[in-house]
């Protein structure tokens, strides 16, 4: 093609017919101009295309971490919960005094008000697209922002369940080492010793007004912790109703 148009210009200049050589010249030009152009329309096109499909699969790499974050802070918030309520108890019977309470139900209610799971939220692909500073949801401009929101969240609940975690290495555990026997404890979780030791009783913890203090001290870090969990769960249904609206092919895959 390109022969015919180079024997065309030479055919048109050997005639002299310098006019139509010019009107044929800037047509090739044009048309190289258009072809230049519609490359270009084209490739544009392909490139939007594959920006709407890596777009998508971020969105539902997401949505399918949300799930998988939903489910693990719903059975941590139940863990928690439980372990407050055995919190409660504890506190409800230093308040009221009641001495009555046998040793085997102490040592149950204690173990279960002490015992806590180390805690990692599933947060790798929420921190992976936080990361890319030029990416960006089409669908949705509020995504973004809501997803650094359930970030902070988690970042609080870290924090928080450092201070768990603090309380009990500093305040608890060296509380129970030096005013209580943890053999009444491996005892109440079935362990058996081949000698028998003489045990503390319970009855001086549940007069010990340190004992007390110790036991409020563990609620007042584990209440703020539930509080979070129940706002990161809202949070994440937020996001997942987000995703689901912007993208409805995601809950349908």
């Amino acid at each position: 093609m390109f022969r015919f148009f180079k024997e065309l210009r030479n055919k048109l200049l050997a005639e002299n017919r310098f006019r139509k050589y010019m009107l044929y010249a800037t047509g090739e030009i044009l048309l190289v101009v258009i072809g230049i152009l519609i490359a270009l329309q084209v490739n544009n096109w392909n490139e939007d295309r594959l920006k709407r499909e890596d777009e998508f699969f971020v969105a539902q790499d997401l949505y399918v971490e949300l799930l998988e974050s939903e489910k693990y802070l719903d059975q941590t918030l139940e863990l928690w919960r439980r372990r407050n309520a055995f919190i409660q108890v504890l506190s409800d019977t230093l308040v009221t005094e009641n001495l009555q309470l046998g040793q085997r139900a102490f040592d149950s209610i204690l173990i279960e008000a002490l015992t806590f799971r180390n805690f990692t939220p599933r947060r790798r692909k929420l921190d992976r697209v936080l990361g890319e500073e030029n990416f960006e949801f089409s669908q949705s401009k509020d995504l973004i922002k809501e997803m650094m929101n359930l970030a902070g969240l988690y970042d609080a609940l870290n924090v928080y369940f450092s201070y768990n975690l603090d309380t009990w290495k500093e305040v608890v555990q060296p509380y129970l080492i030096t005013n209580y026997s943890f053999r009444n404890l491996n005892t109440a979780l079935g362990i058996r010793h081949e000698r028998n030791y003489p045990n503390r009783g319970h009855e001086n913890l549940l007069a010990d007004p340190v004992f007390d203090n110790v036991i409020n001290n563990m609620q007042g870090d584990v209440i703020p912790f539930i509080m979070l969990l129940v706002r990161s769960l809202d949070k994440i249904g937020e996001l997942k109703l987000l995703l689901e609206s912007s993208y409805p092919e995601i809950s349908s895959d």
